[in-house]
């Protein structure tokens, strides 16, 4: 069991389970709590807190549905490993809580880095079933491209595809967590797009991918990027740094 567990004292307003799940959170993904570790039960719980059972057990049934929690019969309530879900969860919500501090730009700039890094590395990692699900995505933009919702979809998942072929979950998760909060603006701009650019430069990232040219997949995934409408504004300055 975590030692020496300590939490703060519910606020007089808002739903208390919210204010314990939201605190048990925290603890989680401070690491303050580390996977494995157990609980208090929640008789203690309610003592610490001053709050009856059922918000309690509301609290801990929360964060059991974001998979941060794991409650067996016996062993009570155990952190469990951050799951990939958990990790796109977690950081699309401390993102939107963060009132207008995390601004476009700040999103730009770092989606750009992890597209680019996840191109290089697709190129040295990818599996031949990595790269032909990347052509396969590229084969279902041309058939879309008169659809801005599906043509919007195939654009995520390519993007997704290359960044699984990285092998590296994290890479996934913060692409995935990113590309929630940036969709909407992805759509509203797709009018502006010449399409069949896009779909010719999401062509040429996955030609390099295939050809293992990682430097050849960041300098496409640069041609990709800074052809789109939404990443106008960019830092050249950032972006020739990260492709040099």
């Amino acid at each position: 069991m975590a030692e020496g567990l300590k939490l703060e004292t519910l606020a007089p307003r808002g739903r208390l389970a919210d204010q314990v799940a939201q605190q048990l959170e925290d603890l989680i993904l401070d690491g303050r709590l580390q996977p494995g570790d157990r609980l208090p039960t929640q008789a203690e719980l309610c003592q610490q807190l001053n709050v009856s059972r059922t918000v309690v057990r509301e609290a801990m049934q929360m964060l059991v549905s974001k998979g941060l929690l794991e409650i067996q019969r016996g062993t009570g309530a155990t952190v469990r490993p951050l799951s990939h879900e958990a990790i796109v969860s977690s950081l699309s919500r401390f993102l939107a809580r963060r009132d207008g501090k995390v601004v476009f730009r700040d999103l730009q700039q770092v989606r750009a880095i992890l597209e680019l890094a996840n191109a290089s590395l697709a190129a040295k990692y990818a599996t031949d079933a990595e790269i032909a699900e990347i052509q396969r995505v590229v084969a279902e933009m041309y058939r879309t491209a008169r659809d801005p919702s599906a043509f919007t979809q195939r654009d995520a998942d390519f993007h997704r595809a290359v960044a699984v072929a990285t092998h590296n979950v994290l890479l996934v998760a913060l692409l995935d967590s990113l590309r929630d909060l940036l969709q909407d603006y992805f759509l509203s701009t797709l009018p502006h797009v010449d399409l069949e650019g896009e779909i010719r430069h999401h062509r040429a990232v996955a030609d390099r991918i295939a050809a293992r040219d990682s430097d050849g997949a960041r300098r496409a995934m640069w041609e990709l990027i800074t052809s789109a409408p939404w990443e106008r504004g960019l830092d050249e300055e950032l972006l020739h740094d990260l492709t040099t």
